[in-house]
């Protein structure tokens, strides 16, 4: 019906379009079959057949003169069938059909029914059925439908209202404020300093009094800034007022029966109409609410954070002229922190009797060194120096001998006066440098370093030897951290910097690769050091003897084989520049990869012999320490594979086991140049023999009773080593239906293992199915080729995409169209694709084989949902189906929205639903919604609208980039459609969203226009034709930069993710800020997530706990996990107070009470192993769970 509706539009002198319509719409009394005059007569509806017949060409009069109409059936119409259905109606039938058969002879009449339809409202004859020619009433002059801007309404309904400048700033629009304010203000009167005055006294009352609404503030502010008017106290007061809310809103107290928000608007406009008190009275709320936010948010009252905070308090004060607030010097003062105090007091200008008022707080041994620093400052009181001209507060504070400020660093233990000694002029770096690392370090270390000393330490001249002291005991004791920002302060070009990282590169962060990095560029600076021959202050062979005692250090700490093996294949390069006391480090790294393998046998051995090694969650994570040290050690991946290979042949081993090791076995075989392709298979049909016993373990168990434990430890390492990750076991050759098993094939003969029982290709076809439901049609096929199964589905997913792929259409075989054509409802990826395949062509015999392939389909019917929407948009697009398949989704959706094609909305629809693309769903709703609104409400809608969908959908996925883009792309495509030649618009939308390759592409379309206009021209070298030639010249250029530009952008971020090699690709993860980028990169070079050096990294070093709940998303917080991490750390000897806490807080979070035991206990957080076994939810638990430990 709408279809027929929608063709009269297109031709409105066809009365036969609307005749037609007219039937149409009549189908709704007579369902079930084509509606037609007569069908409505013989229904007994003979008042809509002639409400019809109106419309029809020639009207009634032809039908009544006439008889029968001629021509199509639905305008056929017997008079004698039309008499007996006017038979309720007798004067209709008598007007219509008269006795004496006079009718023919009659005039017309004097009354018409369009003066009939006169009296019926709405409907006016003289504007409406206007194709009559009948219609005598037809008002033939031009007319328009009335609307809101017709000047006769506007005179005579419209409320006009005269807006000013306030009205815009009220609705956050400073430029219409200003440009209003220019037009009809400005422009009118001749005192503008006067009006431009009161024009900021009355924004700045709106800004106060709008102090809650950010966006009418900031109007404000920018309009004061568009006169020329200062707004620094403005500013000032805004921020003051919304904290003073923030604070009044989380702290509720009796100020009245007003709000709030109330109270401080009446303060605002009492401090802008400058009542005497008023801001007084506001900085002793301010000062109250500073205070309380600090204690919230645990700041100490005299540190450098709380003094930016005290900042504003301070800034309000000077703007209102009042006394400075003096609360922040007053507790660095009772507090001792001197430096804090000068800082606070010389960045905000504090008058110096205040400055002296102040210190005076400080106690006797600071106000003597303070006297002596503002003995130039003038006398407040008994003591004070005479008066004298102000100077700058820090450069008298380092006016006392360097040695002295050594000397009480020391005595105080405060490092920062050694970097104000090192200030000094004629001061010594070297002993600034041994002062800072002894006062940084613990009381143990320091004692330990000055234990040679014969005076006071504060007495004492440092020399070299007193640093190798230091050197040597703050490494062995492992606080590295002191003696790397000492050099860093006071010898950065020394190269002992380079080889203090690799210290804490190998000892702390295990970055292996880092630190061979940094070694290399020590052993640069010793070359270049040599070839100068310059005399420096610290000898060349003192570094030399420093570098080997931090090697030997280094090795010392070596908690286990693995990290010494990693360290002697890092260090085995250095021999000729670095001594290890003698030892060949060349022949020690051969050494212990030889053996490397022994070790690993012993290891098993060892583990073997041990009653934790029945344990499942013991055995999963040694066998990944196995892979790791092998990764390590960069073995022979032939030697790896056999390694875990063996393993699995061992005898009792549980099926799920054997299949995991089978599975390492093979992600090392893979390795193994040239690639043996048919062991890998081998590999893999053992495997899944091992999953068909595993299947069926856990179904005779499941008879018995419900299992449970934690499996997402080696569920993930399942998943890590699955011979889908391997590249050339998903080659498209698996998916040709060449040699795939006949429904009649028999298994071949197999002596190593019999053919599987009918209960077992049961359970074979069952877990196929499961594959393909999960979209893994290799693994499918390659399992149905194993064992030579033919699992109906699979064959059904291959046709698909043979058709699909194939060259032409072919007709199904007969396996196909024997069977009748079902589809399951409860399947989850059932039904039809009428949704995507509108129209399809005629001549197209592909098409309906593929919608019977997919109808039959019962597994893994998604897939071939995918294949027949990627041969429509082939079609559509003119590319080849292999091309398509091979593209990423994202590619193929972008040029199916590029392309012109009137449809390609609802195709986009049909393919992001097939291939599961939800959240791009958005990308098809902003082309829309951009395309149809044109006008500025519109644009308005549709930003609110993506903003909605945006949070809604976009933030958790991170693609707010694919909505900005495809907004963009989708205004210049409008633009250019509905705008052809508005060249400079399009250029300025352009240029407005940093869209470089549309302005290249414009520069490069303008020189190549100019470059056609030179040559239609004469060819005579004429100034014109030069600057014509440097025109074109310039804009090339200007193309060329914006194609580099688009370049860059493409690249991506600062952080590498392109190109990485295996041994970076850890350092990649843990400098990505967010975990579903960690996850993306894994995925990207075929690797697994170290979830454990992850967590260690970012949450126990780090302490972002955000980043924890990101990681409980893609991995849960199992015991094992924790076990992990709790390895990592153990390389350290002790804990420091942060990472101490952080890992308080992990394992709070951990929902196995005993793991979250053992660990507090293994790490000496006996607060929290304490709390365990007092809490009467879990010290039963606790205590009958120790109990059973100690008895094994």
């Amino acid at each position: 019906m709408m279809l027929q509706i929608q063709e009269i539009t297109q031709d409105l002198s066809d009365p036969q379009k609307l005749f037609q319509a007219s039937l149409t719409s009549a189908q709704v009394l007579v369902p079930g079959g084509q509606p037609s005059l007569s069908s409505l007569l013989l229904e007994g509806h003979g008042v809509v057949a002639l409400a019809s017949l109106m419309f029809s060409p020639g009207g009634i009069d032809q039908v009544v003169s006439s008889g029968e109409r001629p021509g199509r059936p639905a305008c056929r119409l017997d008079q004698q069938l039309l008499k007996m259905a006017l038979g309720p109606h007798p004067k209709l039938r008598s007007a219509l059909f008269p006795p004496g058969g006079q009718r023919a002879c009659m005039g017309p009449p004097d009354v018409s029914i369009y003066h009939l339809l006169q009296s019926l409202h709405p409907l006016q004859p003289s504007r409406l059925f206007g194709w009559q020619a009948a219609n005598p009433l037809l008002y033939t002059e031009t007319w328009e439908l009335p609307h809101f801007s017709s000047p006769h309404l506007v005179s005579r309904c419209a409320l006009v209202e005269r807006r000013d400048f306030l009205y815009y700033l009220r609705h956050s629009r400073p430029s219409f404020a200003y440009a209003h304010f220019l037009l009809q203000e400005i422009t009118s009167s001749a005192h503008i300093q006067l009006l431009v005055e009161l024009a900021v006294r009355q924004a700045s009352r709106l800004a106060l009094l709008s102090f809650s609404q950010p966006s009418v503030a900031a109007a404000c502010l920018g309009f004061l800034q568009l006169l020329g008017a200062p707004s620094l106290e403005l500013r000032v007061d805004l921020r003051v007022l919304r904290l003073l809310l923030t604070h009044w809103s989380l702290r509720p107290s009796s100020r009245g029966p007003q709000s709030p928000l109330e109270t401080l608007v009446h303060k605002g406009i009492q401090l802008w109409e400058v009542e005497p008190g008023a801001a007084q009275e506001l900085i002793g709320y301010l000062e109250e609410a500073v205070t309380a936010s600090l204690e919230q948010r645990g700041i100490p009252r005299s540190s450098i954070e709380a003094g930016q905070e005290w900042a504003v308090p301070v800034q309000f004060c000077q703007l209102h002229s009042l006394a400075l607030s003096a609360v922040y010097p007053a507790h660095c003062a009772a507090d001792g922190q001197w430096l804090h105090f000068l800082l606070f007091v010389q960045l905000h200008s504090f008058p110096p009797d205040q400055v002296r008022a102040l210190a005076s707080q400080f106690g006797p041994a600071l106000q003597g060194h303070l006297s002596l620093a503002f003995e130039e400052l003038g006398p407040q009181g008994p003591g004070w120096p005479a008066p004298g001209p102000q100077r700058e507060l820090l450069q008298l504070a380092l006016r006392s001998p360097w040695r002295q400020l050594l000397g009480e660093s020391l005595e105080q233990r405060c490092p920062l006066l050694s970097v104000l000694a090192a200030c000094a002029k004629g001061a010594e770096l070297l002993q600034c440098l041994c002062v800072w690392v002894l006062t940084s370090a613990d009381d143990v270390t320091m004692a330990e370093a000055t234990a040679h000393l014969q005076e006071a330490a504060r007495h004492h001249d440092w020399t070299l030897h007193d640093l190798s002291i230091i050197w040597k005991t703050t490494l062995r004791r492992g606080q590295v951290k002191p003696l790397l920002r000492g050099f860093q302060l006071f010898q950065r070009e020394c190269p002992l910097v380079l080889m203090l990282e690799v210290f804490e590169l190998c000892s702390e962060f295990r970055n292996y690769e880092a630190a061979q990095d940094k070694l290399m560029l020590f052993q640069r600076s010793l070359l270049t050091l040599r070839s100068s021959g310059a005399e420096d202050e610290v000898p060349q062979e003192w570094l030399e003897s420093q570098a080997s005692v931090l090697l030997t250090l280094l090795f010392q700490r070596s908690s286990d084989h693995f990290h010494l093996q990693r360290l002697l294949q890092l260090l085995q390069h250095s021999e000729r520049l670095l001594q290890a006391n003698g030892v060949d480090l060349v022949v020690l790294a051969r050494l212990s990869a030889v053996l490397q393998g022994c070790q690993l046998q012993q290891d098993v051995q060892s583990q073997r012999g041990k009653p934790r090694w029945g344990r499942e969650e013991v055995r999963v994570p040694f066998w990944r320490r196995c892979h790791q040290q092998l990764q390590g050690h960069a073995p022979d991946p032939q030697t790896a594979s056999h390694f875990f290979q063996e393993q699995a042949g061992l005898r009792p081993l549980c099926a799920r086991e054997r299949r995991l090791l089978l599975g390492m076995a093979g992600h090392w075989l893979s390795l193994v140049q040239p690639l043996d392709l048919e062991r890998l298979e081998a590999l893999e049909k053992e495997q899944w023999l091992s999953r068909l016993q595993e299947e069926q373990e856990e179904q005779e168990e499941e008879k018995v009773f419900t299992t449970g434990g934690d499996t997402s430890s080696y569920k993930a390492l399942l998943d890590e080593f699955s011979f889908s990750q391997i590249s050339a076991l998903n080659q498209d050759s698996y998916l040709s239906l060449d040699g795939f098993p006949g429904p009649d094939d028999a298994p071949p003969l197999d002596a190593t293992e019999p053919p599987p029982g009918p209960d077992r290709r049961r359970l074979l076809c069952r877990l196929i199915g499961r594959l393909l439901d999960e979209g893994r049609v290799h693994e499918a096929c390659r399992a149905c080729r194993y064992f030579s199964v033919h699992q109906r589905d699979v064959w059904l997913a291959l046709r698909c995409r043979h058709l699909a792929a194939g060259p032409g259409a072919e007709p199904p075989p007969q396996e196909v169209m024997s069977e009748p054509v079902s589809s399951t409802p409860n399947s989850p990826s059932s039904g039809s694709l009428l949704s995507f395949v509108m129209l399809p062509p005629l001549d197209d015999a592909v098409l309906p084989q593929l919608q019977a392939l997919l109808d039959d389909c019962h597994h893994g019917n998604n897939y071939c949902r995918q294949m027949l929407s990627l041969y429509q948009l082939s079609k559509d697009l003119r590319c080849s189906f292999g091309e398509l398949s091979r593209a990423e989704p994202q590619t193929v959706l972008d040029q199916l929205l590029r392309c012109g094609h009137p449809d390609r909305y609802r195709r986009a629809e049909a393919f992001i639903k097939a291939q599961g693309l939800t959240p791009d769903t958005l990308l098809v709703l902003a082309h829309d919604c951009f395309s149809l609104s044109c006008d500025m409400e519109g644009i308005v809608r549709v930003l609110h609208a993506a903003r909605h969908l945006s949070h809604t959908h976009l933030a958790p996925g991170q693609h707010f980039g694919l909505l900005s883009s495809s907004l963009k792309a989708a205004l210049l495509d409008y633009i250019k459609r509905c705008l052809p030649g508005d060249s400079e618009k399009h250029n300025m939308v352009a240029l407005c969203f940093s869209m470089c390759r549309e302005i290249g592409e414009n520069h490069e379309m303008a020189a190549r226009t100019q470059l056609k206009i030179i040559h239609s021209l004469p060819w005579v070298v004429t100034p014109e034709l030069r600057s014509s030639l440097s025109k074109v010249l310039a804009l090339l250029k200007d193309a060329a930069e914006s194609y580099h530009k688009l370049q860059l952008l493409a690249q991506g971020s600062e952080q590498r993710v392109v190109n990485l090699q295996p041994g970076d690709t850890l350092a990649a993860m843990l400098g990505l800020p967010r975990c579903y980028q960690v996850c993306v990169l894994a995925e990207a070079y075929d690797q697994s997530v170290d979830w454990a050096e992850l967590v260690y990294q970012k949450v126990v070093v780090g302490g972002d706990f955000t980043y924890l709940e990101q990681v409980k998303t893609f991995c849960p917080l199992s015991g094992n996990l924790l076990e992990e991490v709790s390895n990592k750390m153990c390389v350290k000897e002790q804990l420091g107070g942060s990472s101490s806490q952080n890992l308080k807080r992990l394992l709070a979070q951990c929902d196995d009470v005993v793991t979250r035991y053992r660990l507090a206990y293994k790490h000496q957080l006996h607060d929290l192993a304490q709390t365990l076994l007092e809490d009467a939810r879990t010290s039963s638990y606790v205590s009958d769970r120790l109990s059973l430990c100690l008895t094994d």
